[in-house]
């Protein structure tokens, strides 16, 4: 009964580890025993929570009564008689595993939820902690790599829950620094092509208000701009930081156009707030 209370036990501690944000990022950077130990930890949580609530329930003599209950209709049934410690662990057992599933469960939000929730893990890594605020407020990155090539842009993934190697982002601008002055020169601008997209997919839908259409829907939408995007190995990239339109036009190293970064974050917080 020992290895099948380690086994209720660590089954709890997974259930509630893989669901819970900051869980879940701890043990996707665990490796060896701190990942055992790291499961361990919770499933003795919700282990003595279990063993509590059973004490408190059959301290109102609910749990005897319940077990009785069983016990006769076993007996009646089967012609068994199981002893009620071995119920109770039954007892003990679903309440461990069922808490730890519900108490996860109810820490689920949305993708940018829960970023904001995994800044705060991850501020010993500067890299991972400003790729999480980017996301979780949908702000530019200006991402440099060792080959000058520049791209401003949202970031999509990349300080998730697992060791990625690469950086997915979905540019406004690109270009590259000059060699001998490093300024920043912008080679292709997106944003006139994005807003073009979002007011041909606002037609459409339009069209199809009322109907049964696809193609219209947000998901949809985002998948239409998540062609653009680019993947940037991590190893690649030289220097990233966020983006303000406004220092760049002033330290005269901005777009030289009218077209805005700023159109990218509207589009995509429309699909967010969709």
């Amino acid at each position: 009964m020992g290895a099948i209370g380690l086994v209720i036990l660590l089954v709890s501690g997974f259930f509630f580890s893989s669901q819970y944000p900051k869980a879940r990022y701890t043990q996707s950077r665990s490796t060896g025993w701190d990942s055992y130990f790291h499961v361990v930890k919770w499933g003795t949580l919700f282990s003595g929570l279990g063993a509590f609530i059973y004490m408190i329930t059959a301290w109102f003599g609910l749990v005897p009564m319940v077990l009785s209950w069983a016990n006769k209709d076993i007996t009646d049934l089967d012609k068994l008689k199981l002893p009620h410690d071995y119920l109770k662990f039954f007892f003990w057992a679903v309440v461990t595993v069922g808490l730890a599933y519900v108490a996860g469960w109810s820490t689920r939000r949305s993708k940018i939820q829960e970023y904001k929730a995994l800044i705060q893990v991850a501020s010993n890594n500067p890299f991972e902690k400003l790729l999480l605020e980017a996301m979780a407020d949908q702000d530019l990155v200006q991402v440099t790599l060792a080959s000058r090539k520049v791209y401003i842009g949202v970031p999509l993934s990349g300080a998730d829950f697992l060791k990625q190697e690469y950086i997915s982002l979905l540019p406004g601008l690109s270009g590259h620094r000059d060699k001998d002055t490093l300024k920043l020169v912008h080679d292709i601008n997106y944003n006139a092509h994005y807003e073009a997209l979002d007011q041909k997919f606002e037609a459409e839908r339009e069209r199809n208000v009322g109907g049964d259409f696809k193609g219209t829907s947000a998901g949809d939408r985002a998948a239409r701009l998540s062609a653009y995007r680019v993947v940037i190995p991590i190893k690649d990239i030289a220097n990233i930081s966020f983006y303000d339109s406004d220092f760049s036009a002033q330290s005269k190293i901005g777009p030289t156009d009218k077209s805005e970064p700023g159109m990218l974050k509207r589009v995509l917080l429309a699909i967010f707030n969709e």
